[in-house]
């Protein structure tokens, strides 16, 4: 019989795990619609994300971040996550890194760039998942216009 539980046991860490990574998926659909309200919808009441613009703790302060986002960025973007390497920590959360690229239009331009997330996501036992912690890094961000020839500073 423990066996049998082994297996449950391991069976439903898969499942948390294929749950969190449906999550990223989430997230890059709800950032590619401009819905602060779906995004703010994948984050835990006190999550913190951390951003090239700053630290931000709680969902208010965090749908604050992405309407000054999109307000000072007009351009529409697709984002593509990269496979995530996923790991359940000792406390049952989650950790998933992953790497993005996103391609976008704006009004006069085209853009480009991509970076990484690393995120700790929370799976509850009805398979609701949200983020706990997210923080982006944003290696390059740049229009077709300019480029992204190696100059030394580009990722």
């Amino acid at each position: 019989m423990d066996d049998v539980n082994a297996l449950a046991a391991r069976l439903r860490r898969m499942e948390r795990m294929e749950r969190a990574r449906g999550l990223l998926h989430e997230y890059a659909a709800a950032v590619d619609e401009r819905s602060v309200e779906a995004v703010v919808a994948l984050f835990h009441p006190e999550a913190v994300l951390r951003n090239p613009r700053g630290l931000f703790t709680g969902t208010a302060e965090i749908a604050g971040a992405y309407r000054t986002a999109w307000d000072l960025d007009p351009s529409h973007k697709r984002h593509f996550i990269a496979t995530p390497r996923l790991a359940v920590g000792p406390d049952e959360v989650i950790g998933a890194a992953a790497h993005f690229h996103f391609i976008g239009r704006g009004p006069d331009l085209s853009v480009i760039g991509w970076g990484a997330y690393d995120t700790r996501i929370d799976v509850t036992d009805d398979d609701r998942a949200g983020f706990r912690s997210m923080t982006i890094t944003v290696h390059l961000s740049t229009d077709i216009t300019a480029g992204w020839a190696l100059d030394g500073t580009s990722g």
